[in-house]
């Protein structure tokens, strides 16, 4: 028996339910959590997911349920820096949750397609605003 539900995205996995979840106010856009399957006997088994079925019986979901595949890092940092316009390597690890390591290989990444330019110790964008708008949420 595999998950069964309307998630964003899913992994199927004989014992564990695998999804990934838009979360409002979180710091990522996106949070993967898992469901453990806690028993090994499959008719118990269809009894739970039944039962949790059950708990949905009534709601409505509106509109269409599509796939949204994760944002690519270096694509986060790029939003991050076109809606902020934060060029700190340890500000933008903070926001994007990743290793200050990480983020500064990126931006190198992002000094070598020409999005940034360095200059001295510090980063300055170096794509006019029609580039910028591209990356920016639109609201």
């Amino acid at each position: 028996m595999s998950c069964q539900s309307n998630s964003l995205i899913e992994v199927k996995h004989p014992l564990l339910c695998d999804r990934i979840a838009k979360i409002e106010g979180s710091k990522n856009e996106f949070k993967r959590f898992q469901a453990p399957v806690l028993t090994l006997n499959k008719e118990e088994e269809e009894d739970i997911f039944d039962k949790l079925i059950h708990l949905f019986d009534g709601v409505v979901v509106e509109g269409e349920i599509q796939e949204v595949k994760e944002e690519e890092p270096i694509d986060q940092l790029k939003r991050w820096i076109a809606n902020t316009g934060e060029l700190r390597v340890n500000e933008l690890a903070r926001l994007i949750g990743l290793g200050n390591n990480k983020v500064h290989a990126m931006m190198v990444e992002l000094v070598n397609e020409g999005y940034l330019k360095k200059e001295g110790r510090s980063y300055a964008i170096n794509v006019n605003d029609e580039e910028l708008d591209k990356w920016r949420d639109k609201e």
